[in-house]
């Protein structure tokens, strides 16, 4: 009978081996993961933004008034919309959340956040990296037509609360109600 165990030469080779294996599928791996969590991330900031500035063109579509900011007058985390129901419906960016919230006169009606936990919402920078506000009014050159609404955000997506991804936004919207 020949019995022959495993050799400790065979041992180290064996181990070497697969080594060498792992080490070229971790090579492989950790891109394809980073890419994925890079893709996730602007994914994520994609939507935001987009539900956000629909929710925005949406209530300026109904607005009859722009009550805040006012022409010349900048405002930096507001935006108050008069509705023609006599509802007002503000929107503030709060401790980076956009947050919406409708009001009947002095009463709150509704409150709620329109950015997802995983982003934040912060200034855009300009080139001389002074904050642009998020909301500007701005009059049209015919003095008979509607003003629009600049709306300059930058969203970054949060991993651990740490922003690994960020994505600049910037529209202007033409106020559509009864201005």
């Amino acid at each position: 009978m020949n019995e022959r165990g495993t050799t400790l030469i065979e041992l180290v080779i064996y181990i070497a081996i697969l080594g060498i294996a792992v080490t070229g599928i971790l090579y492989v791996t950790f891109p394809i993961i980073k890419v994925s969590k890079r893709n996730s991330a602007a994914t994520e900031t994609s939507q935001n933004a987009r539900f956000v500035l629909d929710n925005l063109k949406a209530d300026l579509g109904l607005a009859a008034n722009i009550t805040e900011p006012t022409v010349g007058i900048k405002t930096s985390d507001r935006l108050v919309l008069a509705m023609p129901d006599t509802t007002s419906v503000v929107y503030e960016i709060n401790s980076g959340n956009v947050e919406r919230k409708v009001y009947n006169g002095i009463n709150l009606l509704k409150n709620y956040t329109i950015n997802s936990h995983l982003t934040n919402i912060t200034h855009r920078k300009d080139v001389g990296e002074t904050d642009i506000n998020y909301f500007k009014l701005v009059p049209n050159a015919d003095v008979s037509k509607k003003p629009s609404i600049q709306i300059s955000i930058k969203i970054n997506y949060l991993a651990n609360n740490i922003s690994n991804f960020s994505q600049e936004y910037q529209t202007t919207s033409l106020l559509s109600g009864g201005l």
